[in-house]
């Protein structure tokens, strides 16, 4: 029975020498404090993305300024065989996560190596997050994540829940002082949101009314050189909605803001697609300098226009498939302009004219989960008479949804517009130790 407990033994008494605390220490002194950086996330190795340690850093901001209370995520690749509770347990300590006499601070501590993660709650936290709660979150929002390989996500979803958690307990159980300074921070950042929203949407209302005084003055004479002249203007109006909808998802990750966002984005988008008609419309009515003599064009009606067209063109106008606009010159010089109808036919391979129906239809093979599908269209030329088959595969079936709706808690999330670089002012913490609460996964 001795023999057997020997090494038990003489492992323990390893772990307890002075060795083993010496290499713990050198450990603790390479891991550099994020407080240095104004940052709260420590990631040498680069295991997040930029976008994703933004993201944790951004919602560990919001939690110092709402509550006071300060989280830290560190994680390490090569923990040289220490446990990560004790890495956790002294990191806290040694850097002083939380503020002096409330010790309201946690450190998640990510052992890449050996595929595990901690969370150390300091004692003013425990009561809010217990070590139950706290593993449940570690498994509902970190764990499956990192399972998958995908580590920034697990480490978002899971600063947003226990972020969350901190926030609202602080607007429920506070101090009569706290609820009021949270009230007046909530409200104060909603108008702030609020007047920078609508003054950004102004600014882009005015880069609309540049890009139409550049339509206007120049788009006409590019576009009589190309086949269908509204392409360009709708690759302006297009990058234009885009501009519009990156502006407003910057700001829209509040509640509050994302209603907001969401409102005046859906106007302008709205106004934007009405005005591109309108603008086309009027841009094609728009009269022609002519080629040859630079007089201004005539454009003649659908009666008129029938001795400039081919037998194929007038049949793709009949079909709808394209519309043809002429344009005449006193001086005789004609010009033909083209534009899509509303009907999208498909073009012939034979006399090339867009004139292409589908007869029938018929599926070969319905798709799958594992394998596509097919499907037989039988098609035939208006113009020209020609018929053809032709098979188009099916995508596959989408397999059955099985992710958490744990996550809806990062739905409630009041985010501060402001940037990692607006982190709480100095370059320390606040003197914070721990209550040895928390816990811990593996995965």
């Amino acid at each position: 029975m001795r023999e057997k407990l020997a090494p038990v033994l003489l492992l323990c008494v390893a772990l307890s020498s002075p060795a083993a605390a010496d290499d713990l220490t050198e450990l603790l002194n390479a891991i550099p404090n994020p407080r240095k950086a104004k940052t709260w996330v420590v990631d040498p190795s680069d295991a997040l993305t930029s976008e994703y340690r933004r993201e944790v850093d951004k919602k560990l901001i919001e939690l110092n300024k709402t509550t006071g209370a300060q989280g830290v995520v560190v994680v390490l690749k090569d923990t040289k065989g220490q446990v990560p509770k004790d890495i956790a347990t002294q990191l806290l300590s040694k850097w002083g996560v939380g503020e002096k006499g409330k010790d309201n601070g946690f450190l998640v501590v990510h052992a890449l190596d050996q595929r595990r993660i901690e969370v150390e709650v300091g004692y003013g936290l425990e009561g809010v997050v217990t070590d139950s709660e706290a593993g449940f979150m570690l498994r509902e929002h970190a764990t499956p994540h990192f399972k998958k390989g995908n580590i920034g996500e697990g480490h978002m979803k899971f600063a947003w829940a226990i972020c969350n958690k901190i926030i609202a307990d602080y607007g429920l159980h506070g101090s009569e002082d706290d609820k009021a300074k949270l009230r007046e921070r909530n409200r104060s950042e909603v108008v702030t949101n609020a007047y920078g929203l609508i003054a950004q949407c102004l600014a882009l209302l005015l880069l609309a009314a540049l890009l139409d005084f550049a339509i206007s003055r120049f788009v006409t004479r590019i576009a009589v050189f190309t086949k269908r002249r509204n392409v360009v203007i709708r690759i302006v109006m297009g990058v234009l909605i885009l501009l519009i909808w990156a502006a407003l998802l910057e700001l829209s990750e509040g509640a509050v803001q994302g209603w907001l966002a969401m409102f005046l984005g859906s106007g302008l988008v709205v106004l934007a697609v009405l005005y591109e008609r309108m603008r086309l419309k009027q841009l094609r009515a728009q009269p022609r300098p002519c080629p040859k003599c630079r007089k201004k064009m005539k454009l003649l009606s659908n009666r008129e226009e029938k001795e400039f067209l081919s037998s194929r063109q007038a049949k793709e106008e009949k079909l709808d498939s394209i519309s043809y606009d002429v344009w005449k010159c006193a001086c005789g010089k004609s010009m033909i302009e083209e534009y899509d109808g509303a009907n999208r036919l498909l073009e012939c391979s034979g006399c090339g004219a867009r004139t292409v129906q589908t007869k029938s239809e018929r599926t070969i093979r319905s798709p799958t989960i594992e394998l596509e599908g097919s499907k037989e269209y039988t098609t035939k030329c208006a113009n020209c008479g020609a018929a053809d088959k032709r098979t188009v595969a099916i995508p596959r079936l989408d397999p059955p949804s099985t992710s958490s709706s744990g996550d809806s808690d990062s739905s409630s999330s009041s985010s501060s517009s402001s940037s990692s670089s607006d982190s709480s002012s100095g370059s320390d913490f606040g003197g914070g130790s721990s209550g040895g609460g928390g816990a811990g996964e593996s995965y």
